[in-house]
C-alpha cells in the first residue's frame, strides 16, 4: 500500500513511511499514534495510511461480499432447479396414484358386480333346489 507517486524526495519519504506502517500493521500504528510517539508530520502520514488501509480493506470486503452473494445466488438457482425436478417427480407420482385409485375403483365395481352375480347364482340355485324338491 503506497501513497500516490510523483517521484519527489517527499514522495520517497512518504513511501518509506507507508512501508514502515505496513510492516507495523494497523493496530501497532494506532498504538504509536495514541501514545504520541511520532511527530506531527509522521502522525499525519500514519493517519492517511490508516484511512487508505481501511478503505482498501472495505473495497476488498465489498468484493468478497459480492462474490459470496454470487455464490449464494448460484446455490439458490441450483436449489430451484432441484425443487423443480422434485415437483415434476411429485406430479408424476400423483398422476400414477390417481390412476391406481381409478383402477382400484374399477376393480371394486367389478368385484361388486361379481358378488352380485354370485348372490344371484346362489339364489337361482336355491330356487332350483326348492322347486325341484317342492314340486313333488
Amino acid at each position: 500500500m503506497m501513497p500516490p507517486s510523483d517521484h519527489s524526495d517527499v514522495d520517497k519519504e512518504n513511501r518509506r513511511l507507508w512501508s514502515e506502517f505496513s510492516a507495523l500493521g494497523l493496530e501497532e500504528v494506532r498504538r504509536q499514534i495514541a501514545g504520541g510517539y511520532w511527530r506531527e508530520a509522521k502522525t499525519k502520514q500514519a493517519n492517511a495510511w490508516i484511512n487508505h488501509y481501511i478503505s482498501s480493506r472495505s473495497e476488498e470486503s465489498a468484493d468478497a461480499v459480492i462474490e459470496e452473494a454470487r455464490a449464494a445466488n448460484e446455490l439458490a438457482r441450483s436449489a430451484n432447479e432441484l425443487a423443480s425436478a422434485a415437483n415434476a417427480v411429485a406430479r408424476d407420482a400423483n398422476a400414477t396414484a390417481r390412476e391406481a385409485a381409478d383402477a382400484a375403483k374399477n376393480n371394486n365395481k367389478i368385484a361388486i358386480a361379481a358378488l352380485a352375480a354370485a348372490i344371484i347364482s346362489i339364489m337361482i340355485s336355491i330356487l332350483g333346489i326348492f322347486f325341484r324338491h317342492g314340486g313333488h
